[in-house]
């Protein structure tokens, strides 16, 4: 077999960013070793991230609203989980490695722009032999 490239596309319907971030964290699974919890809790977290750069220029500032205590009750709220197993879930974030330093790894936050309209988004991965 020769080495020439080759694309395969792969399409996943989805009905919003939100359920775009969590397939895409739900992808990554393999990789970032995270619970489906974990998963839920990343991908809001980001989807939070992405609403607030838009609305904020100032990247210290969107991280320092997006881990505060309001939020974190509306996104306990909104998954059904305790602020306390909240906490839980983002220090297994941190442990993993998703979360340093209290922001998203840079290479965990997927190449693309958030506004109300998007329609279609893609990741390009590449698979490396070792």
């Amino acid at each position: 077999m020769d080495d020439k490239l080759f694309d395969t596309v792969f399409s996943l319907p989805y009905t919003g960013f939100r359920e775009f971030l969590v397939l895409y964290f739900t992808f990554l699974k393999p990789i970032t070793k995270l619970t489906d919890k974990e998963t839920l809790v990343a991908a809001e977290f980001l989807y939070r991230y992405f609403i607030y750069s838009t609305k904020y220029d100032n990247e210290d500032y969107v991280y320092d609203k997006l881990f505060k205590t309001e939020v974190k009750r509306e996104v306990g709220k909104l998954l059904n989980i305790s602020l306390a197993s909240l906490s839980q879930h983002i220090l297994s974030l941190k442990k993993k490695g998703i979360l340093i330093d209290g922001k998203f790894h840079k290479n965990i936050i997927p190449p693309v722009e958030y506004n109300e309209n998007l329609q279609d988004f893609k990741v390009l991965l590449f698979f490396n032999k070792k």
